[in-house]
């Protein structure tokens, strides 16, 4: 028998355990406006405190709750506040016209904790500033009963001595007049949309088909300029390319000895295309010459159809055919000419190298190598003068001895680079600085409505 009842027991106590964890924390019971639970405040003072906040609420309708407890456990202080207000039900209910000052000593916390109808009258923002200006200078010192008491007269100064209803009241009212001028503003707004709409819908069916047709015809007058210049422009680009056609042959006939025949064999089926592409091209201005359509569209695709042609027109030139052989020649006579002074020169540089044993054996064989190339190169019938030059440079730069630095006696490299070490900055280390407090007050949400929370 004392086995079952001992079992029954647990499992009531079990019960009892579950029904608790599923509740959530179990405050202790308010004893009035003021719980010292972490004792911070002597007896008058929190008889005094408890006194003045009871005759707030006889006069305004707000509950100011203030509350110290020894330890949070393992809870922020904004959980801690959020659920101590809901579970004390702080303020009237349906109003939620409560705010709760909790002070956590051992952790060093405390916060503001506003209701939803106080809200507007006690932003999180001036929760913040109180709690800066008044809690945290006091409550850093260890002095509890200063920091508290200052704390609460600076919520009741910014909340004043106005009754809660009457403000509520105001709220009201003033949320009221809000809506009836945005209302008369916005019917103003569309009456005065109404007219404006109408005079421009006058405008439209008075002046716009006329504007449409100025517009139109002005548009249809530039189009048809733009196309007779571009014609004109076309013409004028054909009759230069046939007046230069023929003595573009003639002198190619007069360069052909001095080219070699593939370049000659080129440059003559160029020239001799240019007929057929000049007479093409006349095709296709004279097609465009007589269009008829005079509607917008179909000018702008005149216009651009001319455009096509007119670039056309610019890539062929029997000027550009002569200039880039003429262009040729020149570099080749400028090639031959000091391919021949070098044939004479590197010869004699090679002993001179060799017998001072100033540049390795090996870059003497290799000039040696490229020399001879060239020389074999310029024996031959029609020398390839470009050629032969760029292997004598090769071989000439080969024979130059390396260059020695001025200052040092030192061989001079190309890799140079400079290092920085710590004592170019003077060896010190850069802090990126910063401002460090050992208190801030930082705003954050409850059920409670709303709120703020200070560490010191």
């Amino acid at each position: 028998m004392m086995r079952q009842q001992a079992r029954i027991g647990l499992v009531l106590i079990s019960i009892l355990l579950m029904t608790n964890a599923a509740l959530g924390q179990v405050f202790p019971r308010p004893v009035g406006f003021v719980n010292d639970f972490a004792h911070v405040l002597t007896v008058d003072q929190a008889k005094n405190l408890e006194s003045r906040l009871r005759s707030y609420r006889d006069i305004t309708g707000i509950e100011l709750a203030v509350v110290t407890v020894s330890s949070l456990g393992d809870m922020p202080i904004e959980d801690y506040a959020s659920k101590l207000f809901a579970q004390w039900g702080i303020g009237e209910k349906g109003k939620d016209n409560g705010v709760l000052m909790l002070l956590a000593p051992a952790e060093r916390k405390v916060r503001i904790e506003v209701g939803y109808g106080l809200e507007p009258d006690l932003t999180d923002i001036t929760s913040g500033n109180i709690i800066r200006q008044y809690a945290i200078p006091n409550f850093k010192a260890n002095n509890w009963p200063a920091g508290t008491e200052a704390t609460v007269n600076g919520i009741i100064d910014h909340l004043g001595s106005k009754p809660f209803q009457a403000r509520a009241e105001a709220r009201a009212e003033e949320k009221r007049r809000q809506e009836e001028e945005r209302a008369r503003v916005n019917a103003e707004f569309a009456v005065a949309f109404k007219y404006i709409f109408l005079v421009v819908l006058a405008l439209t069916v008075l002046f716009g088909p006329p504007v449409v047709f100025l517009y139109r015809r002005r548009r249809r007058n530039e189009l048809k300029d733009l196309i007779k210049n571009s014609m004109d422009v076309g013409r004028e680009g054909i009759a230069t390319i046939r007046v230069k056609y023929l003595p573009a042959m003639a002198r190619l006939e007069q360069l052909a000895e001095e080219i070699p025949l593939d370049e000659y064999r080129a440059a003559n089926d160029k020239l001799a295309a240019l007929p057929q592409i000049v007479s093409d091209i006349e095709s296709n201005l004279n097609a465009l010459a007589i269009a008829q359509e005079d509607n917008l569209s179909a000018l702008e695709r005149r216009l651009y159809a001319l455009g096509d042609v007119l670039r056309g027109l610019a890539r062929i030139s029997p000027d550009a055919v002569i200039s880039s052989i003429e262009s040729k020649i020149r570099e080749r006579k400028e090639a031959e000419r000091k391919s021949k002074e070098l044939l004479e020169s590197v010869p004699k540089k090679v002993g001179t190298v060799r017998g001072k044993a100033i540049v390795d054996d090996r870059q003497i064989a290799q000039a040696e190598g490229k020399l001879s190339d060239a020389e074999n190169q310029s024996k031959t019938v029609n020398p390839n003068w470009v050629s032969i030059y760029a292997l004598l440079v090769i071989a000439d730069n080969l024979l130059n001895p390396p260059r020695y630095s001025s200052d040092s006696g030192t061989i001079y490299r190309s890799d140079h680079s400079t290092h920085l070490d710590s004592s170019y900055y003077g060896g010190g280390s850069h802090d990126s600085g910063g401002s460090d407090s050992s208190f801030s007050g930082f705003a954050g949400g409850s059920s409670g409505g709303g709120g703020a929370t200070g560490d010191f």
